[in-house]
């Protein structure tokens, strides 16, 4: 099963497991949207300040803060690893 499906239906704990799925979807679906505005306000401005390599710089940055968050993350003691009960 992929993380995220095996995750989601960890966490919604056996209830309401469609509901889990659809907030899920909205999240990541707001965040690609962002992520997208967020690049092309980027190209404008290189394109506007004559510095084509802008946009290359923030996406890098973003993928470095990204890694950095997710390595911190997972020393953090306990995480990923405290089944969640489900109901019986």
């Amino acid at each position: 099963m992929p993380e995220p499906v095996r995750h989601i239906t960890r966490l919604a704990r056996g209830r309401l497991v469609a509901t889990h799925y659809g907030v899920y979807s909205t999240i990541t679906g707001l965040g690609i949207t962002v992520g997208t505005l967020g690049a092309g306000a980027l190209s404008d401005v290189a394109h506007a300040s004559g510095h084509p390599a802008l946009p290359w710089l923030g996406l890098t940055t973003l993928g470095l803060v990204s890694a950095g968050g997710f390595a911190i993350l997972t020393r953090t003691p306990g995480w990923g690893t405290t089944p969640l009960a489900v109901p019986a």
